[in-house]
C-alpha cells in the first residue's frame, strides 16, 4: 500500500502572513524534511506509534497526519464540517502552486466554511515546500508518482465538504471561478458544474488538445444526451453526495471522463459555467496524446457497461 503523508487543515485563518510565503511560519522546509522521513517517531496522545505502521498518528511538533488506509483520521481534533473541499492534485508544480493556494485563499470568503487539500502525487520537485509555507492547508503526498486520478480519489477520501471541488495546480484554470463552480450547487440548481473553456475564452491551447477535447466532448453528448462541451477540463464541482456514490477506479487522466460518465448515471442536474484559459507558461503539460485514446476507450467502455447492466 503507498505511504501518504498529511499536513492537518486546523483552521482557517487567513491573513497576510498566510499569503506571504516568504515569511516565517514556523514551519521550514528542513522541518518539512525532516518529518517526513521520520515517521517512526510520531505519537498517538503521548504514546508511542502503532507497531512503525502508518495508523493515523500525529507528530505533536509538526502537525503532519498519517491516514489509516488512506484515510485521514481527526477524531482528536475534529472541527465543523466545512461548506466547500478544494481538492488539488499536484504533480512537480513548484512554479505554480503558490499562486494558485493564494488564489483560492482569496475567494475564500465567498465560500462559506472551506477546507483546502493539496495532493502530491510523488514530486520530485520543491511543491512540498511551497505548500508548508500555508499552513491553514492540508498536504496530502503520495510517496511515488501515482497518477491524477489517484490523486484525485486519495483527496476525496480525505475531504470533508458538502461541496467538492477539483481544481488543477498549473494556473491554466483560474482558482477565481471556483465561486462560479460552487453556486449553482449550494442554490439548489445544480449537482454537477464544470468550467468549460470552450464556452469562455481559450488562450493558447494545442491544436491536438482542442481536436481531442472536442471529439470526447462530442462523442459524450450523443451518447449521454446531456449539453457539455468541456469533458476534461481542469475545473468541476460536484455536490459530496454525488460524488460519495462513485466509485472511481481510473488512476490516469481518464479519471476525467469516469468522473462525467458516473456523473451522468442517474436524475443529476449537470451544468456549465464559462471560463477563462490560459495555456501553461512553467513546466510542462504532463497529458500525452495516448491519453485521449485511453480516455476515448473509457468512454465507450463506461457506457456499454452502463447499457448492458441496465
Amino acid at each position: 500500500m503507498e505511504k501518504e503523508e498529511v499536513k492537518d487543515v486546523s483552521s482557517m485563518q487567513i491573513n497576510d502572513v498566510a499569503l506571504n510565503e516568504e515569511k516565517d511560519n514556523g514551519f521550514s522546509s528542513s522541518e518539512l524534511n525532516a518529518n517526513l522521513s521520520n515517521p517512526q517517531t510520531l505519537l498517538v496522545d503521548g504514546k508511542s506509534n502503532c507497531n512503525n505502521a502508518f495508523c493515523g498518528v500525529r507528530d505533536q511538533e509538526s502537525s503532519f497526519y498519517f491516514p489509516v488506509n488512506g484515510t485521514l483520521d481527526l477524531t482528536s481534533e475534529q472541527s465543523p464540517i466545512p461548506d466547500v473541499s478544494v481538492i488539488i492534485p499536484a504533480y512537480r508544480e513548484e512554479k505554480t502552486i503558490s499562486e494558485v493556494l493564494q488564489r483560492v485563499i482569496k475567494v475564500n470568503g465567498s465560500l462559506g466554511n472551506i477546507e483546502i487539500i493539496v495532493v502530491d502525487d510523488g514530486s520530485t520537485d520543491r511543491t512540498g515546500e511551497k505548500v508548508a509555507a500555508f499552513p491553514s492547508v492540508k498536504y496530502i503526498r503520495h510517496e511515488h508518482n501515482m497518477g491524477k486520478g489517484a490523486a484525485i480519489r486519495t483527496g476525496i477520501k480525505n475531504s470533508s465538504g458538502r461541496i467538492v471541488v477539483i481544481q488543477d495546480a498549473d494556473l491554466e484554470y483560474l482558482p477565481d471561478c471556483i465561486p462560479s463552480l460552487v453556486k449553482p450547487i449550494s442554490a439548489g440548481e445544480m449537482d454537477i458544474v464544470y468550467g468549460s473553456r470552450f464556452n469562455g475564452k481559450p488562450e493558447g491551447m494545442s491544436f491536438s488538445h482542442f481536436v481531442g477535447n472536442f471529439l470526447l466532448s462530442l462523442a459524450t453528448r450523443f451518447m449521454y444526451n446531456v449539453q457539455i462541451t468541456d469533458i476534461m477540463t481542469g475545473q468541476k464541482a460536484f455536490r459530496r453526495s454525488v460524488l460519495d456514490s462513485f466509485e472511481l477506479k481510473e488512476n490516469g487522466f481518464g479519471v476525467e471522463v469516469e468522473l462525467t460518465c458516473l456523473g451522468f448515471n442517474g436524475d443529476r442536474r449537470f451544468g456549465e459555467v464559462p471560463i477563462p484559459y490560459s495555456y501553461r507558461k512553467h513546466g510542462v503539460s504532463k497529458i500525452a496524446y495516448s491519453d485521449g485514446f485511453k480516455s476515448l476507450a473509457k468512454l465507450f467502455t463506461l457506457f456499454l457497461g452502463t447499457n448492458n447492466s441496465s
